[in-house]
C-alpha cells in the first residue's frame, strides 16, 4: 500500500485529496491544527484517513509529526508529500504591513519548506514524490494579490531548485497550479475587505478602496464559479501516479488559459488585459479592438477581454499536425486566444501533450481518409489549420532526403483527406502551412505575389511542387475562405535551431554546419512562438498569401557565425562550393541562392509582429 502525508487536510483541496486518495487505496496521514478537525476526518473517513497533528509553523510540531508518521510506517518509507496548507491575504503593497508579509511567507513558503525537511528522509527511502501547491498567480498576478501570488512563486522556485538536487536520488518534484477552485479559503481570503480597508489611513481608502472592492467582487464570482476542490485532487493522483511527471500542472477552472496568456502577451499588454478583467481600467473602443494593424499579441488580449464579457469560448478549431515544432505553441497560443481547440496526433503520447496543454485531442492517421473524416465531423469546427508534416527529428541533408516521400505523401494525401473532411464538415475558414523560404530568384526581398522556385535544385524543387499542390488546393476553393502562411525557418523551443538542444545547434557546436561557398543565400526565419500568435491573428484574415517571417533575413555567412557565438560553439568552417556539392546539390542551393522574404503584408493584414533575431540582436549585417 503506498503512502502519503497531506498537510492542510481538514478543507478544501487537502480534504478532497486525503479522501480520493483513501478511497483508491492510498495510506493517508492528513495533517490538521486542532484536535478536533482531527477527530471528525477519522469520522468522516470512517478511519481511512490518519490524521495527525501538524503546524507548518511550528518546528516541533513538524519533527513530532515527522517522527509519528515514522513510527506508524515501521521502518518503511514514505511515496508522496502533498504540501497543501496555505493562507492568502489581499491587500496593496503601499499597505500590506511587513507582519502581514511575513505571516502569508512563513506559512506558504518557510512551513513547505520546513515540512519537506523534515519528511524527505521518509520520502528518499520510498524513492516518493514530493507535491507542492503552487498557483497560476505565479504566471499572472492580480492587484492586491502580490502577497499571496509571490510567496507562491517564491514556493515554485524552490521547487524548482529542490528537484534537481533530488532527481538524481529518485525523487520526482511537481508543482500544482490551481486556477479558479471553490473552497472556503475564497471567504477567508476575500471576505474581510471591508475590514482591511477601514484600517488603513483616509488616503489609503481614497486610494485603492473602490479598486479592491472591484476586484474582490470579480475574483470572488471567479472563485465561486469554478472548479470543486475534487478536480485539483485528481490532478495530484495523476502528478504521484505519472510514470514521466511533468514539473508543473494546471489544475481546475482557467489554470491552463490564465498561464499561457502570461506566456504569450507581452507584459505590457497583460498588465491591460488584467486590469480590464478587474474594471480597473477603461476598456478599449470597439474601433481600436477591430483595429487591422493591431498586433497579433493585442489581438490575443482583445479576445482574453471580449471572452470575459461573454463569459465563454471563440471559435471551435480543428488542428491537424497539431503535437509538432509550430503545432505545440500553436494549440497554447490557439487556448490563449479562448477558442476551443481539437487537436490530432498519431500517437497516444501527442495525446497526452495535447490535454496536458488543455485542448481536446484525437488519434487520427492522416492517410486514413476515414479516420480523419470521423474526427472532424466530431467536431465540427469552425476552422481548420493543417500543420501536416513528416520530418525527420534530427536535421541533416541524409535525414531530410529519406523523409522527403514520405512528408511529401503526408501534406499531399494526408492534407487532402483533412480538406475534404472539413468540407464536409462544413467548416468556413481553412489555414494550410507553407513556405516563406523558397522563393525564385530576383531582386532584393521577395513578397507573397512572386513565384516559387520551381528551378531550384532537385530536393527543393520538388518541396516547392508539394507546396503549390497544397496551396492550390487551399486558395482555390469556393466553400471555404482559404489562407496559406509562408513561415520561415522554426527557431525557439522544439525546433531544430533550438539554441539549447536543437540538431542543427549540436551540429553547429561540432562544427559540423559549415558556411558553403560564398554563403550569400538569404534565409528567413520565424520564432515558432510569432509564426503561433500569426495562425491566430489569421483566423480573423482575408483569403490569401502571407509571408511570416521574421525581420532580419539574412546571409548564411552573416547569421551562421552569429548564431555559433550565441550557442557558445566556435566559429563554423567554411567549405568551397565543390566541397559542398558532395554533401549534395540542396545544401549549395542553401549556401548561396535562397532568397529571404518580405512580411509587410503579414503586418498588415495580420498585425505580425516578429521579435528581433536573437542572435543577431548584438551585431551582423542583416540583408
Amino acid at each position: 500500500m503506498k503512502s502519503i502525508v497531506i498537510t492542510g487536510a481538514s478543507s478544501g483541496i487537502g480534504r478532497a485529496t486525503a479522501f480520493r486518495l483513501a478511497e483508491k487505496g492510498w495510506r493517508v496521514f492528513g495533517s490538521v491544527r486542532k484536535e478536533s478537525d482531527a477527530r471528525r476526518i477519522g469520522e468522516e473517513s470512517r478511519g481511512r484517513i490518519e490524521p495527525i497533528l501538524l503546524d507548518v509553523t511550528d518546528g516541533e510540531s513538524i519533527n513530532r509529526a515527522a517522527r509519528e508518521v515514522a513510527e506508524r510506517l515501521a521502518g518503511g518509507g514514505l511515496d508522496g508529500l502533498f504540501n497543501n496548507a496555505g493562507i492568502g491575504t489581499t491587500s496593496p503593497v503601499e499597505y500590506t504591513s511587513l507582519d502581514q508579509l511575513r505571516e502569508v511567507f512563513e506559512i506558504n513558503l518557510f512551513g513547505q519548506i520546513a515540512v519537506i525537511q523534515a519528511f524527505l528522509p521518509l520520502i528518499r527511502k520510498a524513492r516518493g514524490r514530493i507535491i507542492n501547491n503552487g498557483s497560476v498567480g505565479d504566471h499572472i498576478t492580480p492587484p492586491f494579490g502580490g502577497p499571496l501570488a509571490s510567496s507562491k512563486a517564491a514556493l515554485a522556485s524552490m521547487s524548482a531548485a529542490l528537484r534537481l538536487e533530488v532527481r538524481p536520488q529518485g525523487i520526482e518534484v511537481c508543482v500544482i497550479e490551481p486556477g479558479s477552485i471553490n473552497t472556503p479559503a475564497v471567504e477567508k481570503t476575500l471576505g474581510g475587505v471591508e475590514r482591511t480597508i477601514a484600517a488603513w489611513p483616509p488616503e489609503g481608502s481614497a486610494l485603492y478602496g473602490e479598486a479592491m472592492r472591484r476586484m474582490a467582487q470579480t475574483l470572488t464570482r471567479n472563485e465561486h464559479a469554478g472548479s470543486p476542490p475534487e478536480a485539483v485532487a485528481e490532478v495530484v493522483e495523476r502528478a504521484l501516479n505519472d510514470r514521466h511527471p511533468q514539473t508543473r500542472y494546471p489544475a481546475g477552472k482557467d489554470s491552463v488559459k490564465l498561464k499561457l496568456l502570461a506566456r504569450f502577451l507581452p507584459e505590457k499588454l497583460l498588465d491591460i488585459a488584467v486590469l480590464k478583467t478587474f474594471g480597473l481600467a477603461k476598456p478599449a473602443t470597439r474601433s481600436s479592438r477591430n483595429n487591422e494593424g493591431a498586433c497579433c499579441s493585442q489581438k490575443i488580449a482583445n479576445r482574453f477581454e471580449a471572452w470575459t464579457e461573454s463569459g465563454g469560448e471563440d471559435m471551435k478549431v480543428f488542428v491537424a499536425g497539431a503535437t509538432g515544432a509550430i503545432g505545440r505553441p500553436l494549440i497554447s497560443a490557439l487556448i490563449a486566444g479562448r477558442h476551443h481547440v481539437m487537436g490530432m496526433t498519431s500517437s497516444a503520447r501527442g495525446l497526452s501533450v495535447l490535454r496536458a496543454a488543455g485542448a481536446d485531442g484525437v488519434i487520427a492517421d492522416a492517410l486514413d481518409s476515414g479516420a480523419v473524416t470521423a474526427a472532424v465531423a466530431r467536431v465540427r469546427p469552425d476552422a481548420v489549420i493543417e500543420e501536416l508534416t513528416s520530418l525527420p527529428k534530427d536535421y541533416t541533408p541524409e535525414a531530410m532526403r529519406a523523409a522527403a516521400e514520405r512528408d511529401r505523401s503526408v501534406r499531399l494525401e494526408g492534407g487532402r483527406n483533412v480538406y475534404n473532411a472539413a468540407l464536409a464538415s462544413g467548416v468556413k475558414r481553412y489555414i494550410v502551412q507553407s513556405t516563406g523560404f523558397f522563393y525564385g530568384p530576383g531582386a532584393g526581398l521577395a513578397v507573397e505575389t512572386e513565384p516559387l522556385a520551381v528551378g531550384a535544385s532537385p530536393g527543393i524543387a520538388g518541396s516547392v511542387r508539394t507546396y503549390l499542390q497544397v496551396e492550390e488546393r487551399v486558395l482555390g476553393s469556393r466553400e471555404m475562405r482559404g489562407i496559406a502562411l509562408r513561415y520561415g525557418f522554426f527557431y525557439g523551443p522544439g525546433t531544430y535551431q533550438d539554441p539549447d538542444q536543437g540538431s542543427v545547434t549540436q551540429q553547429v557546436r561540432q562544427q559540423k554546419y559549415p558556411v558553403a561557398g560564398s554563403g550569400a543565400g538569404v534565409s528567413s526565419f520565424v520564432h515558432v512562438e510569432d509564426a503561433a500568435a500569426a495562425t491566430v491573428a489569421a483566423l480573423e484574415s482575408d483569403s490569401g498569401v502571407y509571408n511570416v517571417v521574421d525581420n532580419d533575413p539574412s546571409e548564411v555567412r552573416v547569421w551562421l557565425p552569429a548564431f555559433a557565438e550565441f550557442v557558445g560553439a566556435p566559429p563554423p568552417a567554411h567549405i568551397s562550393e565543390r566541397e559542398a556539392e558532395s554533401l549534395g546539390p540542396d545544401v549549395l542551393y542553401y549556401a548561396t541562392r535562397l532568397r529571404g522574404a518580405r512580411n509587410d503584408l503579414a503586418k498588415q493584414k495580420l498585425g505580425f509582429a516578429a521579435r528581433r533575431l536573437e542572435w543577431l540582436s548584438k551585431a551582423s549585417r542583416a540583408v
